[in-house]
């Protein structure tokens, strides 16, 4: 659309929609061209005349002041939504090209898949021998150090065994057990206690028939 107003007693013009564009000629005349409106959309043409139009155009005119001011006010909070306006489309449209870029990088620091992380030998490693005996990694687990149970007993006849210290021999109906001293020095005090206690309580050679085993105090009296 192009619309062509003589320009001889113009000394402002306002279009709007401000899509349009306002180009002044050669032969002064205003070219407004370039803009487009959408159906039912008012084009609307302001001008500002010199006072010497009114002596070649026939009406009856109306003494006003500040004309000029009033219209560059009212240009002015036109043009305010406008720009709001446009300033919203550029955002909106550096919005769907960042909002990917957005997501990529979310993805990238946080959602790819960590490198598995290999823990250290001394996390994932259990010593054999280990450095503990079992008697006192049940009372690591038990809470109390003076609060001694049949279990750290048990575990250490089973360790004993496992070490050729002791023998534990099941009977042939799994009634029970049998334990045999086979050595009789620990250099832990506690083993040596209950190596002691299987080798007094037993019968034939140190072989005790647990029925049950009352274990010996973790502590002297």
């Amino acid at each position: 659309m192009d619309i062509t107003i003589p320009g001889e007693y113009v000394k402002e013009i306002w279009v709007r929609p401000s899509s349009f564009e306002t180009v002044m000629t050669d032969g002064g005349a205003y070219h407004i061209t370039g803009g487009t409106a959408g159906e039912d959309v008012l084009i609307e043409i302001e001008m500002l005349l010199d006072p010497a139009y009114l002596e070649v155009i026939d009406g009856f005119p109306e003494k006003t002041t500040a004309v000029g001011q009033k219209a560059e006010t009212a240009a002015l909070f036109y043009s305010i939504p406008a720009l709001f306006s446009s300033l919203m489309l550029l955002l909106g449209r550096i919005g769907v090209i960042a909002a990917p870029l957005f997501l990529i990088a979310i993805f990238l620091r946080h959602g790819r898949e960590k490198q598995t992380v290999i823990p250290p030998e001394h996390i994932s490693f259990v010593p054999d021998p280990p450095s503990l005996s079992p008697w006192q990694v049940n009372l690591l687990f038990k809470g109390d150090a003076v609060d001694f149970d049949e279990n750290g007993f048990y575990a250490t006849i089973l360790d004993l065994h496992r070490r050729g210290i002791l023998r534990v021999t099941e009977h042939d109906d799994a009634s029970g057990v049998d334990i045999q001293v086979i050595k009789n020095v620990s250099a832990d005090t506690y083993e040596q206690r209950v190596i002691n206690f299987v080798s007094n309580a037993g019968t034939g050679g140190g072989c005790l028939t647990p029925v049950p085993l009352l274990p010996p105090q973790s502590r002297e009296e």
